[in-house]
């Protein structure tokens, strides 16, 4: 189980099973997509057919239907609230196993209270921050560690709390940052970290110096403490957030953009 510095109990699981010849998994990320369904179905559709997962980076926002909701932790009815806006995320089940994180532009009400990988719509399931996730790699089991989360700036303005924005909710604490570092513990270490927003060495880095915010900040903290942040690390790491393709091979970085694809 999680360290007692973690404030919450978030169990690793397996992400998918092996296959019946047991060939490795072969795992899709795909970019921010803010309710883009049109786009982002097309994607789900073009995608090689050896990938039979798909790791979207937050940002998804997705709206389901009532019926789809996951009750609160104590088992009583989940409100969903009206759509805030004339949406297209009205969801269809997705050709492929759908997972995705948390991030600014997230419904808040849905995963609130949830402490492990939910089915929220079918074929789709939301990843809380700190979740490590095991799949079948080519050599060994693949590693994979979550942190969603980031901190709205450029489009809070024109944003409304509680209808289409959790200002309280969508920034990083340490107590996330705790979690994922006690169940990657648990398995040894992680081999892909998995974010909405980059570290801050790299939001200042694509921002020509822009000060980095909070969430960024955490999120550089966990990846050194893991072992990223120099050249050739033990763990490659997938973003998005910036809406911008920006890659650092030599430390193993990768941040997607809207509705771009990366393939592992």
């Amino acid at each position: 189980m999680p360290s007692e510095n973690c404030r919450r109990s978030v169990p690793y699981s397996t992400l998918i099973p092996p296959s019946a010849h047991g060939a490795h998994q072969v795992i899709a990320f795909v970019g921010d997509v803010h309710d883009l369904l049109d786009p982002f179905r097309e994607i789900l559709h073009r995608v090689p057919p050896q990938v039979r997962t798909i790791i979207q980076v937050g940002d998804l926002w997705i709206w389901p239907n009532e019926e789809d909701v996951p009750p609160l932790a104590d088992g009583a009815a989940r409100e969903v609230p009206r759509r805030p806006r004339d949406t297209s995320m009205h969801w269809r089940r997705p050709p492929r196993d759908l997972y995705f994180l948390d991030g600014n532009h997230h419904p808040y009400w849905l995963t609130r209270g949830l402490d492990r990988p939910t089915r929220v719509a079918p074929g789709i399931t939301y990843l809380p921050r700190g979740t490590v996730l095991i799949a079948e790699g080519r050599d060994r089991p693949l590693r994979i560690g979550i942190l969603g989360g980031a901190d709205s700036v450029i489009d809070a303005m024109f944003r409304r709390p509680g209808d289409d924005w959790w200002p309280n909710e969508e920034r990083i604490v340490l107590a996330d940052v705790d979690c994922l570092l006690a169940n990657a513990k648990q398995v040894g270490g992680l081999d892909v970290f998995v974010t909405h927003t980059p570290p801050s060495s790299v939001t200042t880095t694509m921002t020509n110096g822009a000060r980095p915010h909070p969430s960024s900040v955490l999120v550089e903290a966990a990846w050194r403490e893991l072992g990223g942040g120099l050249d050739s690390p033990p763990l490659e790491l997938i973003c998005g957030h910036m809406h911008e393709s920006w890659r650092d091979p030599a430390r193993r970085v990768e941040v997607l953009p809207m509705l771009g694809v990366t393939i592992r």
